[in-house]
This record gives structure tokens, sequence and C-alpha cells, in this order.
């Protein structure tokens, strides 16, 4: 996975760029499960960049997902 190469070398700007592509194609698809693995990709890369408000938003969007998962 393109996201996780670029954080393990601390190229987070990089790998916000890949997953802001993956949740768009997840949506684009309907994939619900897609959008929360990259949601939660997204706030890994936040929390490393301490950026709070994006946390903030991103949880808020994956919390949203949670309720639309399969069970």
């Amino acid at each position: 996975m393109a996201a996780e190469s670029a954080w393990l070398v601390s190229l987070y700007a990089e790998a916000l760029g890949y997953t802001d592509r993956w949740l768009a194609t997840a949506r684009e698809h309907g994939d619900i499960e897609e959008q929360a693995a990259a949601l939660r990709w997204r706030l890994r890369l936040h929390h490393e960049m301490r950026r709070t408000d994006a946390i903030i938003v991103e949880r808020g969007l994956l919390e949203e997902l949670i309720g639309r998962l399969p069970e």
C-alpha cells in the first residue's frame, strides 16, 4: 500500500495524498469498508502530524461510516 510505504519513511503529506485518492475511489464505488480503511489511515497521519482540527473532522466522518458498515 502506497500510503503505508510513505508513512513508514515519514512522508506524511505524500501519504495523505494517497489516502485522498483511496478515499475518493472508495466513495465513487460506494465501498464503505474501503472508505473506513482510508479514513483510519488519515486519522493516523493527522495524529502523527499533530493536526488536531483534522483529527476531529476525520473522526466524525469515520464514526458516521461505522454505523453503515456491514456486520
